[in-house]
């Protein structure tokens, strides 16, 4: 099984650099540069996150912020 990861950052240099890492190392990665496109993928119900990256500080929402919606949408 490979380990499917979400990484959601507003910013996209170290949003593309930690994807293509992640990709070296054998994960599948899905990238959101915004808060609400992060949001959106984590609720996909056919995709399954084994662990979701999140950047602290975002414009229109916290990674706290995302963390806990993701965790009551998707528990």
């Amino acid at each position: 099984m490979r380990h499917k990861i979400l990484a959601i950052d507003d910013d996209i240099e170290n949003l593309e650099s930690t994807k293509e890492l992640l990709e070296a190392w054998g994960y599948q990665v899905d990238a959101a540069s915004t808060a609400r496109e992060g949001l959106e993928l984590a609720a996909n119900e056919f995709i399954n996150y084994s662990v979701i990256l999140l950047d602290f500080r975002m414009p229109e929402l916290t990674g706290a912020e995302v963390a806990e919606r993701v965790r009551v949408t998707s528990p």
